[in-house]
């Protein structure tokens, strides 16, 4: 009775000790901060600007999010949520439209974003992103990332044998397709 008595303690003692730590990722889950512009995924905290993980997916599985713009803050403290938001906002409004290829007035999506946990900011993470999603709140299988009318896609979709015009300043990570004929690079 004693033994297990004493078992039951160290394993109390020991999950306790396990959750008082950094949260614990599940092997599907991948941290915020290491998710890429154009992956696609959900998580199941929506209104929290800080989450512990999401679910990364293919963008042609349903999910519900799609990270299309990444940035740095220049809050001078963790706890300045008004500097994060207006900077989230100037950043995400604008780029949600180049990548996307659509109007915000046009739109039928909307964007969110998030800040570094607090111990991301201790280990000075200072990242902010910016995802998409559906105004109706459904789920796609496909990325909202525009191909047409503007014929824009992301570098990272960029193959060999694929002309395009160098990008402006502003298109950081969009290029302008064009015709191979016109083309100021080939990659």
């Amino acid at each position: 009775m004693v033994k297990r008595s004493l078992l039951v303690c160290f394993a109390l003692i020991a999950s306790a000790c396990a959750s008082a730590g950094e949260p614990v990722l599940h092997d599907h889950l991948t941290k915020f901060v290491d998710v890429s512009i154009g992956e696609c995924f959900s998580f199941d905290e929506p209104e929290s600007t800080t989450v512990s993980g999401v679910e990364v997916a293919p963008c042609t599985t349903p999910h519900t999010y799609e990270l299309f713009f990444l940035g740095d803050t220049t809050a001078p403290e963790w706890g300045d949520v008004e500097m994060f938001r207006s900077e989230a906002v100037a950043s995400c409004a604008p780029a949600l439209e180049i990548y996307t290829g659509a109007l915000i007035a046009d739109r039928i999506f909307d964007f969110a974003y998030f800040t570094p946990s607090v111990r991301e900011w201790e280990a000075g993470v200072r990242t902010f992103g910016c995802y998409a999603f559906a105004l109706d709140g459904s789920q796609a299988t496909d990325t909202v990332l525009a191909v047409s009318p503007n014929r824009r896609m992301a570098r990272r979709d960029l193959v060999d044998g694929t002309c395009f015009a160098a990008p402006s300043s502003d298109l950081v990570f969009t290029v302008a397709v064009r015709d191979c004929s016109q083309a100021d690079r080939e990659m």
